[in-house]
């Protein structure tokens, strides 16, 4: 793998250091904020060509990168695999259908037969690519969706695309100032809209184009008070967004499951988990996934909008699972996800 780190005083300019540097396909490993306000990102590129050491800030101020230890995969067997999908709670009719897809994969290892059921049974499909129709992002309170629009911008920038920020969470104290100091850092604006009407004349000032990227956040919506769902249908009906749900992992499966089955009303085809680094039993997100018929568009684990969402696909899923009992094997997880 090819490593460089590029640092700067802001992280536009840096990304854009990485991107001329190692290409689209770059992968961010790391991003710290070190003394002096500078930006420091850590990009990895597939490619044994360069490989230089990383440049440490104080061990205070520094975000420490994963170890390089190789991820040994676990063989596939069923006792394995029953007592993994038991450790997370699943519900039987759930396990029991992932289980027998699963011996039915002809899989080596337990991560490749488990992603292989996860790709029978759920749909996958990223929301960090641009679609021509801008993102509206929505989720119960403090399910982290202006962090995760945060992490869908930078990304998107990387790809080299134009994006535009928007928020509808304009009454919430500090909620503007969140979105926008996320932005300032990727040398953004943030846009205001008090209302669908506000929102949709907003839109209407600069349509949005198949290489935009337009991300719209949001106030929470608790899914059980019929009024903020009637908010949030208004709003999406105003700005012909998609809706994309944004839910915390470690929900209670019966609640997860009804605030699916919600959410589904509101047209919400994709989902993205968040605060994967506080849950250790993701029953919740796999309830939800299936309930709803959302497809995971993002995996996101931590608070820094550099780290980006882990990719969706049913391989990184399955070595969430089977790594989630095993603290000692995340760290290899993320590793191997960058690489």
């Amino acid at each position: 793998m090819r490593l460089k780190t590029f640092t700067g005083t802001n992280m536009t300019t840096v990304m854009q250091d990485v991107r001329d540097t190692l290409g689209p396909d770059a992968i961010i490993v790391n991003t710290t904020e070190g003394p002096g306000n500078r930006v420091r990102i850590t990009a990895a590129l597939d490619d044994d060509s360069l490989v230089e050491p990383v440049p440490e800030f104080e061990e205070s101020e520094a975000r420490e990168i994963p170890d390089n230890a190789r991820e040994a995969e676990t063989p596939f067997d069923t006792a394995t695999l029953a007592a993994t999908l038991r450790y997370h709670g699943l519900p039987n009719s759930l396990s029991t259908r992932l289980m027998t897809s699963a011996a039915q994969a002809n899989e080596e290892t337990l991560e490749g037969s488990l992603a292989s059921a996860l790709e029978n049974m759920f749909r996958f499909g990223a929301a960090d690519a641009p679609s021509g129709t801008p993102l509206f992002l929505i989720g119960p309170p403090g399910a982290g969706k202006t962090l995760t629009l945060a992490k869908l911008a930078a990304s998107a920038l990387m790809r080299g695309h134009r994006v535009r920020l928007i928020t509808t969470d304009v009454l919430r104290a500090g909620a503007v100032e969140q979105l926008d100091h996320y932005a300032q850092l990727m040398e953004l604006s943030v846009e205001t809209a008090a209302s669908p009407r506000e929102l949709k004349a907003l839109l209407s000032t600069r349509p949005n184009t198949e290489s935009d990227v337009t991300l719209i956040d949001s106030t929470g919506c608790t899914p059980y008070q019929r009024e903020d769902i009637e908010r949030v249908a208004y709003y999406v009906k105003s700005a012909e967004a998609e809706p994309i749900v944004v839910m915390p992992s470690g929900h209670d499966i019966a609640e997860a499951i009804e605030m699916a089955d919600i959410f589904n009303s509101l047209g919400v085809h994709r989902m993205i988990a968040t605060r994967l680094d506080g849950a250790r039993r993701l029953a919740s997100l796999l309830a939800a996934l299936y309930k709803g018929k959302f497809a995971l568009a993002g995996l996101a684990d931590g608070p820094f909008v550099g780290d980006g969402l882990l990719p969706p696909t049913p391989q990184t899923l399955a070595r969430l699972l089977v790594a989630k009992p095993d603290p000692s094997r995340l760290a290899q997880l993320k590793k191997r996800a960058a690489s």
